[in-house]
């Protein structure tokens, strides 16, 4: 008796093999597309709170109630506040300089959006 696989077992055995390998891919591209969101997300979390401790160092340079200001990313830069040539994990290249906080005065609340309508 010939011990071995038939060419059909193989076969299937491969086809399964391929099934379980596109079925583990797509989720693994899943799994990396959410975390590169979720380290943008952190990222601009980070932003805003570098315009916020630039806020609290200018306190004489913010809005009047009812009013906003415009706080860049190369403002942010140049205080020392954000480090220069930060990656974007969404698109890897560098964040633009030109990002911004918009910082409104509402009632004596400081409001921070970022790339929000100043």
């Amino acid at each position: 008796m010939k011990k071995g696989f038939t060419l059909v077992e193989l076969l299937g055995v491969v086809t399964i093999l391929a099934i379980l390998l596109l079925m583990g891919t797509a989720t693994i591209s899943k799994i990396v597309k959410e975390n590169r969101t979720d380290m943008y997300n952190k990222q601009i979390d980070s932003f805003k709170e570098s315009a916020y401790n630039w806020a609290m160092a200018n306190t004489n340079k913010l809005p009047d109630p009812g009013n906003s200001i415009r706080i860049t990313l190369e403002d942010l830069i140049r205080e020392n506040l954000v480090k220069d040539n930060i990656k974007n994990p969404l698109t890897d290249e560098i964040f633009d300089k030109s990002e911004y906080f918009c910082i409104k005065n509402i009632n004596g609340q400081y409001d921070y959006i970022h790339n929000g309508d100043c």
